[in-house]
């Protein structure tokens, strides 16, 4: 911030409009005379000016009110206390009052993005630690499918009564063979069998069959239809599933329930359609077709 007046050359008085001392002599400090913004006056070195620190207009003292102690205080400590004129001050009033509220909403901004992005983190992190679940789950449960792919579940197969566990097993192994090979007319390896659950006297448990191969398995699914004709009264009752795991039950469920409203509806509505559950989704077929979906139907 420049001033003038104090320390200034002390010569003749200034002719303030041409810059020169009485007697003609030019004043060596002509070119550092300005023009007060207030009365249009040269500000000249002998004068008590400020500067503007804003809008760099020179002003006297006196025309903006500053008493000789703020001048003072001014110009002894001009790299400490900035000055600005009347019309400078106020905006520079309004100016800070904006940074001031701009800094406080920048602060408000940053503090949210900070939760924010915290958030995104916790959110990212809940996120990969959910795919990693659904992925591992994803994994087990196929893996658990591809296990259980040459199994068949045998329901309602007549159960010995033997007490002792060798004479039972020998007996299932016994009457799955006989079943497949005779009844179904397929040739099956049973690699092993067994059954699920407590003995139970008045019923019979379901069995587990281990099949030697996956296509065993579908061409014993396949031939299920014929039980529903099969003359041999140990079998008339049996029905065969595939080996399924919990979601898969679960989800055949799901069908079941959805596949029984749809045909309670066609059957309200007198449509001439019905539903049933084939290879894990819903297939719509023709009345006249109920007596081969029916028997071609693989048990769920």
């Amino acid at each position: 911030m420049a001033t003038r007046g104090r320390g200034g050359k002390t010569g003749g008085k200034r002719n303030q409009k041409s810059g020169k001392k009485d007697g003609g002599a030019e004043d060596p400090d002509v070119e550092q005379q300005t023009t007060c913004e207030v009365c249009k006056e040269v500000v000249g070195n002998l004068d008590k000016g400020l500067e503007c620190e804003i809008c760099s207009g020179w002003f006297h003292n006196y025309c903006e009110n500053v008493d000789d102690n703020l001048y003072d205080t001014v110009t002894d400590n001009p790299d400490k206390i900035h000055w600005y004129c009347a019309a400078c001050d106020k905006t520079a009033v309004k100016l800070l009052t904006s940074m001031a509220l701009l800094t406080k909403r920048q602060d408000q901004l940053d503090e949210k993005y900070t939760k924010f992005f915290r958030g995104q983190e916790e959110t990212n992190r809940e996120l990969k630690e959910g795919i990693n679940k659904c992925v591992t789950s994803c994994i087990s449960e196929m893996e658990e499918r591809n296990e259980r792919k040459n199994n068949v579940m045998l329901f309602k197969l007549p159960e010995s009564d033997s007490n002792t566990a060798e004479v039972r097993k020998k007996y299932d192994i016994d009457m799955c063979t006989k079943m497949f090979n005779e009844v179904l007319q397929v040739q099956v390896d049973v690699i092993k069998s067994f059954r699920l659950g407590k003995r139970d006297a008045t019923k019979s448990r379901p069995i587990k069959v281990i099949l030697g191969s996956e296509e065993q398995q579908i061409s014993v699914r396949r031939a299920a239809n014929k039980l529903s004709v099969c003359k041999d009264k140990a079998y008339e009752k049996v029905s065969i599933q595939s080996d399924l795991t919990i979601r898969e039950r679960d989800e055949h469920k799901q069908l079941r329930e959805i596949r029984d409203k749809k045909n309670e509806d066609a059957e309200k509505n007198g449509q001439d359609e019905r539903w049933a559950v084939r290879r894990g989704r819903l297939v719509k077929y023709r009345p006249r077709q109920m007596q081969d979906q029916r028997q071609a139907e693989e048990v769920e």
